[in-house]
């Protein structure tokens, strides 16, 4: 959806380390939670869920992933970052802020998962389907917001690059994290909800690779989505 929009504002062209590195690895990172969350189907066990040693896995993942740009950011010392100006504070000042930032974080997404959990014990309805719909949307709209910005600027390098680089941070740092301070039972996630999102991404992977100038086109914006809003009609109708 996010990616979407922003080729609707304007066509978004893709960097080639985003096309041959950071895509393929924000796939790797759905098939590898696929394996660890269906357990049911690879290993002899009756419930599915994300262990503690697979939230670790997942962590050490996102080791690389961090020393790839780390090492990405190293080879390319000499590269100039245009940047806007902005507000400088002092040192005190600035750190205040940030931690400020982090505790409205934390409570933010407190009442997040309190509230999502509340409205789907009143309607009845999974707590599964709150997180995929409600949750993830309200989640995402930052996100929404960085990559619309940053296309209405031309600058689609930061489009592209904060959602592949959103997916690949939930899938190995956040589903990690939280793996490793408690097992994670499937609940109800289904086949289908990993089937969309390993589309989606293969979708974008084909979009990148294979136009010339690699470049995600209006056309391409339209059909994710349409292809979001059609998965999202039929989770609504399935409730």
């Amino acid at each position: 959806m996010i990616l979407g929009v922003s080729a609707l504002i304007t066509p978004l062209g893709v960097h080639r380390n985003t096309v041959l590195k950071e895509i393929p690895l924000s796939l790797l990172g759905v098939l590898v939670a696929f394996v660890m969350a269906f357990d049911v189907y690879f290993d002899d066990v009756e419930a599915s869920m994300v262990s503690r040693s697979e939230g670790w896995v997942l962590l050490a993942f996102f080791s690389i992933y961090l020393y790839y740009m780390f090492d990405l950011a190293r080879a390319h010392p000499d590269e100039v970052v245009e940047t806007t100006d902005t507000q400088k504070y002092p040192l005190w000042l600035a750190i205040g802020l940030i931690l400020l930032g982090l505790v409205g974080l934390t409570l933010g997404g407190q009442f997040i998962v309190e509230n999502a959990v509340d409205i789907a014990r009143m309607y009845g309805i999974s707590e599964a389907v709150i997180g995929i719909t409600l949750v993830s949307i309200g989640t995402s709209i930052p996100e929404l917001a960085t990559s619309v910005v940053a296309a209405t600027q031309r600058k689609t390098d930061i489009a592209v690059g904060n959602v592949v680089g959103s997916n690949i941070f939930n899938t190995f740092l956040i589903l990690g994290t939280s793996a490793t301070v408690a097992p994670l039972p499937l609940g109800g996630i289904t086949l289908l909800d990993f089937a969309v999102c390993i589309l989606a991404t293969i979708l974008l992977q084909v979009a990148a690779f294979w136009n010339t100038p690699k470049i995600i086109y209006r056309k391409e914006g339209y059909i994710f989505i349409g292809m979001y809003l059609v998965y999202l009609v039929y989770i609504l109708m399935t409730l």
